[in-house]
């Protein structure tokens, strides 16, 4: 499938990371807020959503469901912009999961431009496609 998997999003969120005594380090990292946001909108699109799981480092995890598809997302603040990667937990190509897939991931798309808390996003196939430096897609199709 051809769809970008990998969001670059920037969002104006409280800051919920909570650092240890001497700031050194952290006792949770930042990113529930988006987390549950982000949620929240699967929520509204049809998603039985799981809490989000303090990943440490990598952030925060839930797990979606919608007409029995499941779905992963995790979150990951990283300073001026938080990281979302959502896939599918099937791997094996069937048209019409995949079309569920595409029309989900557009529509979450759709919300999160409409939201006034998040400023921009750019999709970007996976995790090495972010991490060169490639141009971002402006939507999930590219």
């Amino acid at each position: 499938m051809g769809l970008m998997r990998l969001a670059e999003i920037t969002a104006e969120f409280p800051y919920d990371g909570i650092e240890t005594e001497d700031q050194m380090d952290f006792v949770q990292f930042p990113g529930i807020g988006v987390s549950t946001a982000i949620g929240e909108m699967l929520v509204a699109l049809g998603c039985q959503v799981t809490a989000p799981e303090h990943l440490g480092l990598h952030g925060w995890a839930f797990e979606a469901t919608r007409s029995g598809d499941k779905y992963y997302a995790q979150v990951s603040d990283i300073g001026d912009s938080v990281v979302l990667e959502f896939e599918a937990s099937f791997k094996i190509f069937h048209k019409a999961r995949d079309a569920r897939f595409a029309d989900l991931i557009n529509r979450l798309h759709d919300l999160i431009l409409k939201d006034p808390r998040f400023t921009s996003i750019g999709w970007y196939r996976d995790g090495k496609d972010y991490s060169r430096g490639n141009s971002p897609a402006p939507t999930p199709a590219g």
